[in-house]
């Protein structure tokens, strides 16, 4: 008799036990750091799967990357988003993510390059990983955690190419965290953008300086002007975004407002403030 085919729904339940056995084997294993050779031979499979277009291919590339690396994040990424499971078994499994890409850098790595971690390769799937955890903290409204992992961030890579200062400011804002909130402020005072004027303008009214956030209004205006109706309240958000922004356009006040209009619309008195001024 000839062979029963398997279904397809069977092959994709066989295809995502075998992707969690897979990565929970790398993960209790808290392997050595890997030599460089199969270090940069995982990260490649790993760059060569992202451009597949067939979803089983993109996942058995990456399974084979971690054969290779136990310890490399980003196809551990990839297998998490894969075989899914609940917010707090995803954050369980990032957490441990997070260690593995430690081991993948080494700790000797990790306090050299400290200060400067984007600029290196190796570093980029720890960083993703970290703020993939953030991001994961905050969906679980775990925000003192998601600071934490934000301040990390900052701490390994001043330079912040991955744009995790926005995202600070607005948690420092909406915790009410003001003396953190000036200070990140202050560290970046330079930047021209509608997330740091508007920023400002918050941060002055929660601190009780009226004179300081009428003229950061003022400055904040001429930044991005329609960002106000916005984190003002009295503008819809839309739900589909752009995506991608262009400073002192309205795609940039919808990227604003996902960054701190929570901490706006957590403070009504400002926002009664601002639609008297």
């Amino acid at each position: 008799m000839p062979r029963k085919k398997s279904s397809p729904t069977n092959r994709w339940d066989a295809l995502r036990a075998e992707a969690r056995r897979v990565l929970h084997a790398a993960l209790d294993l808290e392997a050595e750091q890997a030599t460089p050779e199969a270090a940069h031979y995982s990260q490649e499979l790993f760059y060569g799967a992202m451009e597949l277009s067939r979803e089983d291919a993109v996942i058995k590339r990456c399974i084979k990357a971690i054969r290779i690396n136990p310890n490399n994040p980003d196809p551990m990424l990839v297998l998490c988003r894969f075989i899914g499971g609940s917010l707090e078994e995803q954050i369980a499994l990032h957490e441990r993510i997070v260690q593995a890409g430690e081991r993948d850098i080494g700790k000797q790595n990790m306090e050299a390059i400290k200060g400067q971690f984007w600029g290196y390769l190796e570093s980029r799937p720890y960083m993703r990983a970290l703020q993939t955890l953030g991001q994961l903290y905050e969906q679980a409204q775990r925000l003192p955690e998601a600071v934490g992992i934000y301040e990390r961030m900052l701490e390994l890579n001043p330079n912040d190419n991955q744009g995790v200062r926005y995202i600070l400011l607005g948690h420092y804002l909406t915790l009410n965290r003001l003396d953190e909130a000036r200070k990140l402020w202050k560290r970046y005072e330079d930047e021209h953008s509608a997330f740091w004027a508007w920023g400002k303008v918050l941060l002055e009214f929660l601190s009780g300086n009226l004179e300081a956030a009428q003229k950061a209004l003022i400055e904040a205006r001429k930044v991005n002007p329609y960002a106000e109706a916005y984190l003002g309240g009295w503008k819809p958000i839309p739900k589909n975004r752009p995506g991608f922004y262009s400073p002192g356009q309205e795609s940039e006040a919808l990227y604003c407002f996902d960054e701190i209009g929570k901490a706006w619309v957590k403070n009504p008195q400002a926002q009664r403030w601002l639609e008297e001024h």
